[in-house]
């Protein structure tokens, strides 16, 4: 039970990554306009000569988008080429947790009991094809690269660490920082661990390295918006809209008061289902705080600070802000996002409780030990948290399921997919209902034989290509409130930076610019998709609301010259 692992097991658990996580026909499936949408906009911005931050509103790092395109450049130009980079990220990411947790543990049982656990929390019956993966990929090679060092003291590693700390932060601001602040803190128990004191030369030093890789690999990115007159934008869009201003309209920052007061009165949760999120976030903070009491009880007990202890302290440093990160809005795929180092604690914390237990009351038979017992006594009580989140959470029989059903319809199931995610003012019969009729595929040049709801396909093929045929390429039009997708597929720009168009909501001048640009190039087409996905707080305030100032404009303005499905062609009134 308690073999060792080996160089061996890499290939092992790479093999059965890849079996559980590959969908043949990842392709296919809804086409999800505020997270999908909004990205494939953004790639079309870059490609037709757009500046990030300065002529395109987006709030994620500027590689996100450049790794996509980089895709595409080698895969085509198309729905296919981005969520096959996001299918080959997530993938990557689950490979890259393996290998911490091989870094991180003892034993062969533990090392694939703990893979189990990632495929369980990973795996995501829609999203974990197209969404979050890219974000996290980077952080993780700086993670596994600073936990190598860490094992074998490779100045290479560390410097590499740096480099990908870098890249992480032009990927994910959030990301980034927590690597950056965690990754010093992490230098400086390491030095501690080593040398049993703290230097402050050879602390330095290593810092140093470390430092230099993160600014070498964020040279070239700030040299090209300094350049290009975008990092006054990338500063305010990333750093104060985004944190400041974003958070205040679209998340739901009182839930955990409202969970709180739910508990303690009659007060009803906007959103019941989020309650049993909810739980998940407190089974993610016990497992947290049981990592550090062990650290702590560990360190007591044996007057020492272990190397395994010192790469348990890294990974809390790490979690533990994403887990804050994620707090701010309770639904379960920010928490599946950062699920890693929450499942990296929690198999840690189990192998300890057995080889504790294993050593010192079946095979060594030695003299009753009480504080190593009160350590594994403090361990049982994650177990019933892991199983918790690896079974209620484990998507891995439906996901297999929906492998299966691909091989023999090429199409993915709806029951199992978005219908539960959208349309968020009709019951789940009404949802299902709605998309879970036939299927057809997408015959446009960008989405070529992408199969999704026959709702969806007609509403986009029919736009697209009436856009497609009665504009020039070179043609600028408007897309509201924030289907994205519209955009890249009809293979048009946006005559505004707002691309979605929501985004602009934050700021009442946001939403003047838009009116701005509309007056000033007044596009002939613009595209309306009514009962879109409110994508809002809990008050559930509707999109037009939310952007009144550029709804009633379009009303003034444009009447409706064509219909697909719920989605309009508007046409100007006065050119």
């Amino acid at each position: 039970m308690s073999k060792k692992v080996n160089i061996v097991d890499y290939f092992i658990g790479i093999f059965i990554i890849f079996i559980f996580t590959w969908n043949p026909n990842f392709a296919h499936g809804y086409i999800v306009g505020p997270d999908e949408g909004q990205h494939l906009a953004w790639i079309n911005e870059i490609l037709h000569g757009k500046t990030v931050y300065k002529d395109i509103y987006i709030f994620y790092g500027p590689l996100l988008e450049f790794l996509s395109i980089i895709f595409m450049k080698i895969f085509g130009i198309s729905l296919w080429s981005q969520r096959l980079f996001y299918q080959v990220s997530n993938m990557f990411n689950i490979i890259l947790g393996f290998f911490i947790l091989k870094l991180l543990l003892r034993t062969r049982t533990f090392l694939y009991i703990g893979l189990w656990a990632l495929l369980a929390t990973r795996i995501s019956d829609f999203w974990m094809p197209r969404w979050g993966g890219p974000r996290l990929m980077l952080g993780l090679c700086a993670v596994w690269l600073m936990l190598y060092y860490a094992g074998r003291e490779k100045s290479w590693a560390l410097f590499l660490s740096g480099i990908f700390t870098g890249l992480a932060l032009f990927t994910s601001q959030e990301i980034g920082i927590v690597l950056l602040f965690s990754g010093v803190l992490f230098l400086f128990f390491l030095k501690l661990y080593i040398s049993k004191r703290v230097e402050i030369k050879s602390l330095a030093k290593i810092i140093f390295l470390y430092l230099a890789g993160f600014i070498i690999a964020m040279a070239p990115f700030l040299i090209y918006l300094l350049t290009k007159g975008a990092l006054s934008d990338y500063i305010n869009i990333c750093f104060i809209d985004l944190p400041l201003k974003y958070s205040r309209v679209f998340v739901e920052p009182q839930m955990a008061k409202l969970f709180f007061m739910s508990l303690f009165s009659n007060y009803q949760i906007p959103f019941p289902y989020n309650t049993s999120h909810f739980l998940y976030y407190l089974i993610a903070i016990f497992i947290y705080v049981s990592g550090i009491f062990y650290i702590i009880l560990s360190s007591a007990v044996t007057h020492k600070l272990t190397q395994r202890n010192v790469i348990l302290i890294f990974i809390l440093l790490f979690g533990i802000p994403l887990l804050l990160s994620a707090f701010r809005q309770i639904i379960g795929e920010q928490l599946k996002l950062y699920s890693l180092p929450i499942v990296a604690v929690a198999i840690f914390l189990l192998e300890r409780m057995f080889i504790l237990g294993k050593d010192n009351l079946i095979i060594q038979r030695k003299k009753f030990n009480i504080k190593k017992l009160i350590i594994a006594i403090l361990c049982l009580f994650v177990i019933q948290d892991v199983l918790l989140v690896v079974l209620i959470k484990s998507k891995i029989y439906m996901h297999m399921k929906d492998i299966f059903v691909s091989y023999m319809t090429l199409k993915d199931d709806p029951r199992d997919r978005f219908y539960r995610f959208t349309y968020t003012s009709m019951t789940p019969e009404e949802k299902y209902a709605r998309i879970s009729g036939d299927w057809q595929g997408l015959d446009l040049v960008r989405a070529k034989d992408i199969i999704v709801p026959k709702e969806q396909a007609t509403a986009i093929s029919g736009a697209v290509e009436f856009i497609r045929k009665n504009t020039n390429h070179d043609d600028e039009i408007f897309v509201f409130p924030h289907e994205g997708e519209y955009y890249f597929l009809a293979d048009r720009a946006s005559i505004t930076r707002f691309t979605p168009a929501i985004y602009a909501c934050i700021n009442v001048d946001y939403q003047k610019q838009i009116v701005t640009d509309l007056n000033y190039k007044k596009p002939r087409y613009c595209i309306y998709v009514k009962d879109a996905y409110v994508f809002t707080d809990y008050n559930k305030i509707l999109n037009e609301k939310r952007l009144n100032l550029v709804f009633s404009y379009l009303k003034d303005n444009y009447f409706v010259k064509g219909q697909y499905g719920q989605t309009f062609i508007l046409e100007r009134k006065i050119l």
